[in-house]
């Protein structure tokens, strides 16, 4: 029931009629007008007894919806809560939501964009509900390296394999901190547009920490060749499957190709390097080398890349698993794309304007 102007008497005549028990899966995002008293009437409703996902990102919902949830006798059962932009959830609300008994069957909570400050972190470190917590998405609140250290403080998360912290205002501190964590093992963690720089990306490859990493975004994070070289020469990166460092304009034609020549990456399935002031030189020199031969995407947008680069890329021989390649056809000729498509050693491409 996404957009679809819900206010909370609307919510009470729904579910009024509505006789479903069998419900599983209950999502309205974007309907602003739906304030606590929806949420209230949702945590009464006898027949969601069997609902385990719930979206209520971009509404309205504060501290009393949350006191309601929490006491919920019917909506215990939700594994999967969407609490994104609601940002009367302040930190006596997210208390009262880890401390709750139901919190216990959480497995997935998204609190992005909900203007949490850093002291907010330290209510993680105050409920052993959260043990059962696999996914924990932050993105975009300013809880900066002081609200990280908090949250990697608790001996609660040890269950917790993905970390989403884009824009949150991190430096590379928050890196040690996550790597000092008596509890965090982390196989997924998004980091992108923080100023974490080389001295980030140094740390997480290099500290054992981070050796089960399995996706890793580091877009928008001042990353430059070293950076990547670093991660590319790490046997703590033999696990990725994923890496996305687009956006790090200084990455350049050295960070590819450390890439393309690493022995610890052979596992990569999507490599995301758009904007990373790469040139044809990167992959002329790297047609022979074989470290990319599992690699199914392949994203280039924002590069230099031209006749040259591109016809290098379809003589690529490790390529033989690539099905998805994004470049900028504007800066190819029509006949370097019928060649690609026709005589290319890569097969099965689609190629992505």
């Amino acid at each position: 029931i996404r957009e679809c102007h819900l206010n909370s008497l609307k919510v009470e005549q729904l579910f009024s009629t509505l006789k479903i028990s069998s419900l599983e899966s209950l999502d309205f995002y974007g309907n602003p007008d739906f304030e606590d008293e929806g949420l209230v009437i949702l945590s009464a409703c006898d027949q969601l007894i069997n609902v385990t996902s719930l979206n209520l990102e971009w509404c309205s919902i504060g501290l009393r919806g949350i006191k309601w949830f929490s006491m919920s006798s019917t909506l215990k059962n939700v594994s999967k809560l969407r609490l994104s932009w609601n940002t009367r959830i302040k930190e006596d609300a997210l208390s009262i939501l880890l401390k709750s008994p139901n919190t216990a069957n959480l497995r997935e909570l998204y609190l992005e964009g909900c203007e949490l400050p850093p002291s907010s972190m330290n209510v993680f470190s105050l409920s052993d509900q959260i043990e059962q917590l696999e996914t924990l998405s932050l993105y975009k609140n300013i809880i900066e390296d002081a609200g990280v250290h908090l949250l990697s403080n608790s001996i609660y998360l040890k269950g917790l394999r993905k970390l989403y912290l884009g824009a949150c205002n991190l430096t590379s501190n928050s890196i040690f901190h996550i790597a000092q964590s008596p509890a965090l093992s982390l196989t997924t963690l998004h980091i992108f547009s923080n100023k974490v720089g080389d001295t980030g990306a140094q740390a997480i490859a290099s500290l054992p920490a981070f050796s089960q990493l399995a996706d890793l975004n580091l877009m928008d994070t001042n990353i430059t060749h070293a950076g990547v070289s670093a991660l590319a020469s790490s046997p703590n990166m033999a696990n990725l499957t994923r890496l996305f460092i687009s956006q790090n304009p200084e990455v350049r034609n050295a960070g590819y190709i450390s890439l393309a020549r690493s022995s610890h990456i052979k596992k990569l399935r999507e490599l995301a390097m758009d904007g990373c002031g790469l040139d044809d030189d990167a992959f002329r020199n790297t047609m022979w080398n074989d470290s990319l031969s599992n690699l199914e995407r392949l994203d280039l947008q924002r590069n230099h890349i031209y006749s040259s680069g591109f016809k290098a890329l379809g003589g690529t021989q490790a390529f033989t698993q690539l099905t998805h390649l994004s470049v900028d056809v504007s800066k190819l000729k029509k006949e370097d794309v019928i060649w690609f498509n026709t005589k290319a050693v890569v097969k099965k491409v689609k190629i992505h304007i």
